[in-house]
């Protein structure tokens, strides 16, 4: 049997999905909480929002980490529709290409070029998807959360992380499109 690149990452990322729990940096529960809770910041006499936020940065420095992540997945939010253009721009310039179909070379590379495109125009048009957005964003929270907290308290808060309410969400959104 043939394993392809793709089918070989695949099982490579299932893998290690699979085994990093098992050697996380630290065990589930120790060290402090992931997230700190609100009362942990011992913030609320403070004056103004900047100053808690300010305060909160320093207590806890991925809370700037995740806060600029958030704002990235928002400012993409707005971009969708450029995504999109560019998306259908790729796409008409793949449907008008046009060349020399008659030797083996001219054809390989017509393929190669409207395979390029096929990839640009579909990538593009995920990106410009706006329900995929904020789940596009988790992978670069996962891996901050990952690399400034550790193994051992991302999955310690992923195992303790109710996924109730974002069932519901994806279960009405899908019924309602």
């Amino acid at each position: 049997m043939k394993v392809s690149t793709l089918q070989f990452l695949i099982l490579l990322a299932f893998g290690l999905l699979v085994a990093l729990p098992m050697y996380a940096s630290e065990p589930a529960g120790s060290g402090a909480s992931f997230p700190p809770s609100l009362e942990d910041y011992h913030d609320s006499d403070l004056p103004g929002v900047g100053a808690v936020l300010l305060s909160r940065i320093k207590a806890e420095p991925f809370n700037l980490v995740g806060t600029l992540i958030f704002f990235a997945a928002i400012a993409h939010t707005f971009l969708s529709s450029r995504f999109l253009g560019i998306s259908h721009h790729y796409h008409n310039k793949l449907k008008s290409i046009t060349g020399d179909e008659s030797n083996p070379v001219g054809r390989r590379a017509l393929a190669h070029k409207r395979d390029f495109l096929q990839i640009k125009s579909t990538v593009f048009h995920f990106f410009g998807e706006v329900e995929a957005v904020f789940g596009i964003w988790l992978i670069p929270l996962g891996i901050a959360v990952i690399t400034l907290v550790g193994f051992g308290q991302f999955f310690s808060y992923i195992d303790h992380v109710s996924f109730t309410e974002p069932i519901f969400v994806v279960v009405v959104m899908t019924i309602a499109s």
